[in-house]
């Protein structure tokens, strides 16, 4: 499973588990049913300001969605009061940095707000 797929199966974890239509979702992120479906099932690239809207419309935070640990790729599928089950991917290192240099951007741009 690549990242892509593994960041769409945890936005439909939680989509799921809050009860809440494929619809509802891409209405509230702005972007079309087709589009949603595309990121759930992994099929389009997904940008990190996309995964943050998609987190606050989950009422999670976007780090709920993915983090990176010891150089892998975590993603959480259950909420951080369950114990969560994890999927380890094999990813390139440049890729990590560039998750983390952006994480931290956004962070420095909510600290600046």
């Amino acid at each position: 499973m690549n990242l892509t797929a593994a960041i769409g199966k945890s936005i439909r974890h939680y989509r799921l588990l809050k009860s809440i239509k494929l619809e509802t979702l891409a209405k509230q992120i702005e972007v079309s049913k087709a589009t949603m479906s595309q990121i759930e099932n992994g099929q389009v690239e997904i940008t990190i300001s996309r995964i943050e809207k998609i987190a606050k419309a989950l009422e999670v935070e976007y780090t709920t969605l993915i983090t990176v640990k010891n150089g892998n790729i975590k993603i959480l599928n259950k909420p951080l009061d369950q114990e969560s089950a994890d999927y380890n991917l094999n990813v390139d290192k440049t890729i990590i940095e560039k998750i983390l240099n952006l994480t931290e951007e956004v962070m420095k741009l909510k600290t600046n707000e």
